[in-house]
């Protein structure tokens, strides 16, 4: 009956719509219980989702792991850190030995012979080529072009030429200087010897402005290599601080003279780290497998699959258990590294727990990745729950959508018919009044 028009109540002796509300009503408590199993698919696909979840991750944090590479670390430590600092990788050798430091590398500072008194004062012209020695035999020289004007032009001149020398304005407490310092002492290994004639800042041909003369031959500062011994051995030099690959994998920078004692050892703290995150990543797990097997609100209380998953959780830990490196907490079901037994074992015997870790990882990699299998195929087994579920109530409620118009349609034909019927007994009434009036019926 598609596409008929009802109207209900018309006569206000009968309400078709509210009488057929109150019938499907009744029809309609039909969709609960497939509403209420939907919702219990819905609670079990979300736990296994989150139980999905936790094995995934923690299955991720295993992967792409090797083993070996935990026990390649090296530590260096310096017995005194503001003499000299130490830096190694996990080429340097087991090795410990002691370190002088005797001088520390030092910039060369130079400054013209003359100043002004004012630095606004003003400059000649100049033309001139300004020489940085990189050694002993090699050099760069840079052309200077300064078209006059005050001392803080000819360093801006200076400075934006080139990038090896740093021009700035020296105040000696009567006049300004122009200063050159050396802007990397790293990039040259010459050394100042004023007495020799030894400079890494020259003025190579031309002259500075005449207002400022030539460079004193007495310098601010001299150009050092860093100095330093090992043990009682030959002195070693560097034009730095920094001391790099003084044996294979050790850097080490001075950072004041004196004497300090210097140790690489084995560096298992990613050894440390690697165990700390499998027990945060094991916890995880535990804490959404007693959620959901909770006494009073668990999903899977007695289920099987979780609790077969969680004693096979415990069951992996044997490597580790065999040595005393986990403890538990039996409320929790918490993990914890006993990090005093694992120290002491990597003290004395690292490829133990080296092949203790191999085995733990592999048996759980193996583990959690059927595991994780089971659980997205159970996911994807209640998703397919739900459709039908939300299907088959899809269905019912067009069915029911359907029967009320078909009811509105009846009842109100129904209540056409009472509506009919009411005005011919009204009509008969009338004319029954009517009848006795003309018969006498009336005074």
């Amino acid at each position: 009956m598609a596409g008929e028009i009802t109207l209900s109540n018309l006569t206000g002796q009968f309400d078709a719509s509210a009488f057929v509300d109150r019938i499907m009503q009744l029809k309609a408590q039909a969709l609960e219980p497939l509403a209420q199993e939907e919702a219990v698919y819905q609670s079990k696909k979300k736990a296994v989702e989150d139980l999905l979840s936790a094995v995934d991750s923690f299955e991720g944090s295993l992967e792409g792991v090797t083993i070996s590479d935990l026990f390649t670390g090296k530590e260096g430590v310096s017995s005194d850190p503001d003499v000299v600092e130490l830096s190694v990788n996990e080429e340097a050798p087991e090795v410990s030995f002691e370190v002088t430091v005797d001088r520390l590398a030092a910039k060369e500072m130079r400054t013209t012979a003359s100043g002004v008194s004012e630095p606004t004062a003003p400059l000649s012209a100049a033309t001139f080529t300004l020489r940085y020695h990189l050694s002993d035999t090699s050099y760069e020289d840079f052309t200077i072009h300064f078209g006059g004007g005050t001392l803080e032009d000819l360093v801006e001149a200076i400075n934006s030429a080139q990038s090896r020398i740093t021009a700035s304005v020296y105040y000696d407490g009567s006049s300004y200087r122009l200063l050159l310092s050396e802007a990397d002492e790293g990039a040259s290994t010459v050394e100042t010897d004023t007495e020799g004639g030894t400079y890494a800042i020259e003025i190579a041909s031309g002259s500075l402005p005449p207002e400022l003369g030539a460079l004193d031959t007495a310098v601010l500062q001299e150009a050092h290599n860093a100095e330093i011994r090992i043990g009682s051995g030959s002195p070693v030099y560097s034009p730095t601080n920094t001391f790099t690959n003084l044996f294979t994998g050790v850097d080490l920078t001075a950072k004041a003279t004196g004497t300090a004692h210097l140790e690489v050892s084995e560096d298992y703290h990613r050894v440390t780290s690697f165990l700390n995150n499998f027990a945060q990543n094991f916890n995880t797990l535990m804490d959404k497998i007693r959620e959901v097997t909770d006494v009073d609100k668990g999903i899977f209380l007695g289920e099987g699959f979780v609790n077969t998953l969680e004693g096979t959780l415990f069951d992996l830990l044997e490597p580790l258990e065999e040595k005393g490196l986990v403890t538990y907490d039996s409320d929790t079901g918490h993990l914890s590294i006993n990090t005093d037994a694992l120290n002491q074992l990597l003290e004395e015997n690292p490829s133990e727990v080296q092949t203790a870790l191999s085995t733990l990882t592999q048996n759980y990699i193996r583990y959690l990745s059927r595991e994780s299998t089971f659980f997205q195929n159970l996911s994807n087994q209640y998703q397919e729950h739900i459709d039908e579920l939300e299907e088959r109530a899809r269905e019912m409620q067009k069915q029911l959508a359907q029967e009320r118009q078909s009811l509105l349609y009846t009842y109100s034909k129904i209540e056409a018919f009472m509506n009919q019927a009411q005005n011919t007994i009204k009509r008969l009434q009338d004319y029954i009044v009517t009848l006795s009036e003309m018969y006498g019926g009336k005074k």
